[in-house]
């Protein structure tokens, strides 16, 4: 999109610039006047241009505005359907596991037991409840035989039981909720329908979001003091909207209503104008409708803020342009005044102008109808690697104008004496320029902007974005596989102290080991989302790459020749183990890449990097880093291999060789870390992985992560009382079990809250035993303050799947241990010893 400003600034300079080197080659004596005056009439006829032009280019703003918008509408649209889909799953799940019983006996149980194992596998809802066919709650995930509450007046019991019911699963609108924990606090409900063999309604299962966990989707699609997002539904109501404001979901006008049904019933996508019920704010609202559920996506902007950033380039437009106009008066005037001085004054005069021009960086050239250059500047002529360049073919520079497409539009451009814009990308030299053509004197003038920095700018915020969307992901991911990993590995590690053949044993030693193996794979999900439990301290990094020299080249073949060049002095701040696997992996990777044998080189260096440094394929922060380059010689990679590099799971390698996890464990690591790694590949050449460690400066962490390890020592109990504080049900279970048979006392609880009430009904426990993430209101870290604060005493254990919430919750706690999921029996029993009997 052309600004008006900048770029068309500069060319218009240029343009100017020559036409009076030019001028001042003539030697005829003219009107003394007649400069100056033909300057006054130019800056005329430019501000009239200009009105003219700011005028065209609002609604050229203004339209990709919109189209912005409604991309933005898509976004959210595919992210809300991605959201609402897990907790669908569950109730997908809920519905078809009950429909075999309905009309039995064993109906209600386990319908109870459903919605207990689906509440179990979505962290999203806090409630998942059902409704009997006249809309009392009927089961709860909690509770197998709840008060029989109606909500016959809720939006989903009205969707499934009305007329024309809904079959499928239903949106409702955010409302108060009513029951439990719930209560008082703003909710949204998804629903199913649950009937029998003769289409008659049995129950309808609904599980209950709290709209904080849901706005954060809609907060982040729109911006400005006055933007909305909104969940819509096919009938026009409101569902939910950020900012939230309760009167705009239950006071939507029928009009509104009417005016909303029909924008979505006419088209999936698109935006219009409309003045807001709630302020009374004019805004643009662009839309999306879910490809899965039963709504649409909205963003809204005022409609001054959709034409704001034209409103800012006008007004610095305006002020270039009357620099412009003053410089070509003041210009005019000089060449008049400048007429009658001598050749040598006239030649000075021209020098000085020719220096403005080669002041540009930008390439600039004008040429004549047959497309031979007659002017440029110095980057031109550095761009072509010549001194003179006057009389070439424009080709020379820039071949791709011979392609039809840019040639017709150049063409059109040079006989029809109007502006134009052609991109050209010149891969060979790692170049892209669009060329901004104006008519100029018998020819044209053109000005080359380079792109080719914005482009790879915007290309580094794309690929840092979605590699922090993966790390999310599989940071989740990584935490709920560690909670079932617990209770696999304690069930297993059960069934082999009973009385088993040896059959038996083996399977049962075949379920741990699997389990151990699992537990390592989520290790390294943890890794590349940064989540992982690092231990750094000051690290000698030379010697410490010298110690692996053994490691590495056991697994190298002697067809691969191992260098290194270590020249950093400065101390890096890192996890020791963690690095090394970093440098393994790196190395594995190279080996890998060299099946008929090269060699790897690793280099060390210090490197001080401030604002004004730009690290290709990195967004590092000024400061001191030691850099680590691992290059080989292998068979490299193409670019769009290389851009895919870190992603997890993704690998060029037979199935069967590999996770496709290492470079992203190493991804992770770096960033958690504090730095970055970066690849730079060419296809026969080999590659280079750069890892930008920090230089060690900071002071240690106060939290220690235990560790299971695989020695077998007698389990050691106790007689103390022990409470366990942890919201899912089979881990809760496998370590409660596994306690009170090592001869502990041992109190059950879900949440925070009932473990506070329990202390404040005068009960006493000698440890705690809490899980870091809780559901509810308060977390294992905020429940434990809470307890201090009433100066109860106790000592203290947490464990946690998520290391990532532990380390930062912890600290504040002082030296705290916490216990890693997935452990084993005899980590429990060992953890829980040394909680009770710290040491000196």
């Amino acid at each position: 999109m052309r600004v008006l400003c900048g770029t068309d600034l500069s060319c218009d300079l240029a343009a100017v610039f020559v036409q009076m080197r030019l001028a001042l080659m003539e030697t005829s004596n003219m009107f003394r006047w007649k400069t100056l005056i033909a300057a006054s009439c130019a800056a005329a006829l430019f501000l009239l241009l200009m009105v003219f032009f700011a005028t065209h280019e609002r609604a050229v703003y203004q339209d990709y505005a919109v189209e912005r918008l409604q991309r933005q509408a898509a976004v959210v649209a595919t992210a809300s359907a991605t959201l609402l889909n897990e907790v669908d799953q569950t109730l997908i799940f809920a519905q078809q596991t009950v429909q075999g019983s309905v009309g039995t006996p064993q109906f209600k149980a386990q319908l109870h037991t459903a919605l207990r194992t689906a509440r179990a596998t979505t962290q999203l809802p806090s409630s998942i409840f059902a409704l009997d066919a006249d809309g009392r709650v009927f089961v709860t995930s909690s509770d197998p035989d709840p008060d029989p509450f109606p909500l016959s007046d809720v939006d989903f019991a009205v969707a499934h039981i009305g007329e024309n019911p809904v079959e499928g699963v239903f949106v409702g609108a955010a409302r108060v909720g009513r029951l439990g924990g719930l209560a008082g606090r703003w909710i949204l409900g998804i629903s199913r329908p649950v009937r029998d063999g003769g289409g008659q309604l049995v129950a309808i299962i609904v599980a209950a979001i709290p709209i904080e966990r849901l706005t954060p989707l809609l907060e982040f699609s729109h911006t400005g003091p006055e933007g909305v997002g909104a969940w819509v539904s096919l009938d026009g109501r409101v569902l939910l909207r950020d900012p939230f404001d309760a009167d705009a979901i239950l006071q939507v006008p029928a009009t509104q209503v009417a005016q909303n049904k029909e924008m979505l019933e006419n088209a999936s996508t698109g935006a219009t104008e409309i003045v807001s019920y709630v302020d009374g704010v004019k805004r643009t609202v662009a839309w999306q409708l879910s490809d899965i559920f039963p709504i649409a996506a909205t963003v809204a902007v005022s409609s001054a803020q959709l034409t704001e950033e034209w409103s800012r380039t006008l007004a610095i437009g305006i002020v270039g342009s009357s620099l412009f106009c003053a410089i070509l008066l003041i210009g005019g005037y000089l060449i008049d005044q400048l007429r009658h001085l001598s050749a040598r004054e006239k030649r000075l005069v021209v020098d000085k102008f020719e220096h403005l021009l080669s002041g540009m960086k930008d390439v600039f050239v004008a040429v004549d109808r047959d497309m031979n250059v007659t002017e440029f500047n110095a980057s031109a002529a550095e761009f072509l690697g010549r001194g003179d360049i006057k009389g070439l073919s424009l080709c020379t520079l820039f071949p791709e104008i011979e392609e039809e497409r840019n040639r017709d539009v150049f063409v059109s451009a040079l006989h029809g004496r109007r502006r134009a814009q052609i991109r050209i990308e010149q891969p060979e030299k790692g170049e892209t320029f669009m060329l901004h053509v104006y008519p100029f004197l018998e020819g044209v003038a053109i000005l080359a902007e380079r792109l080719t920095e914005r482009i790879s700018i915007e290309a580094r915020l794309h690929q840092s974005q979605k590699m922090e969307a993966l790390g999310q992901l599989t940071g989740g991911i990584a935490h709920d596989f560690n909670n079932l990993l617990t209770v696999i590995v304690g069930n297993a590690e059960a069934l082999l102290d009973g009385e088993l053949d040896a059959e038996g044993q083996r399977n049962a030693q075949g379920i741990v080991y699997g389990a151990e193996q699992a537990a390592e794979l989520t290790q390294q999900l943890l890794a590349f989302a940064r989540q992982q439990p690092l231990t750094p301290r000051s690290l000698e990094l030379n010697r410490h790459i010298t110690s692996m020299d053994a490691m590495l080249r056991r697994i190298l073949p002697e067809s691969i020749a191992f260098e290194r060049d270590l020249n950093a002095a400065w101390p890096v701040w890192v996890d020791p183990s963690q690095l090394e696997s970093a440098l393994l992996n790196i190395v594995i990777n190279a080996r890998d890449a060299m099946p008929e044998g090269g060699k790897i080189l690793i280099e060390t260096s210090d490197i001080d990097i401030d604002l004004r440094d730009d690290i290709h394929g990195t967004d590092l922060k000024s400061g001191h880093y030691v850099l680590v380059s691992i290059t080989d010689t292998g068979i490299g990679m193409p670019a769009d291999v290389a851009a895919r590099a870190f992603d997890p799971f993704f690998s060029t390698k037979p199935e069967g060789s590999g996770t496709g996890l290492g470079l992203s464990m190493v991804y992770g690591f770096a960033r958690q870390s504090g730095g970055q790694v970066s690849l730079y590949s060419e296809p026969g050449h080999g590659t280079t992985v750069r890892l930008y460690l920090p230089r060690s400066l900071q002071g240690f962490s106060g939290v220690h992560v235990l560790k299971d390890t695989s020695q077998k020592e007698p389990l050691v109990g106790g007689s103390e009382t022990i409470l366990i504080v942890e919201d899912n049900p089979l881990v809760r279970t496998f370590a409660s079990n596994t306690l009170k048979q090592l001869g502990y006392k041992v109190v059950e609880v879900e949440d925070a809250a009932k473990a506070l009430a329990l202390f404040g009904s005068g009960a006493r426990f000698d440890l705690v035993l809490s899980d870091v993430v809780l559901s509810g209101d308060m977390s294992g870290p905020a429940m434990v303050e809470e307890l201090r604060r009433r100066e109860f005493d106790f000592a203290l254990l947490f464990m946690s799947g998520y290391p990532k919430a532990s380390i930062k919750t912890l600290n504040a706690l002082g030296n705290t241990e916490l216990l890693g999921k997935p452990f084993k029996r005899d980590a429990l029993a060992r953890a829980v010893r040394a909680a009770l009997q710290p040491g000196p």
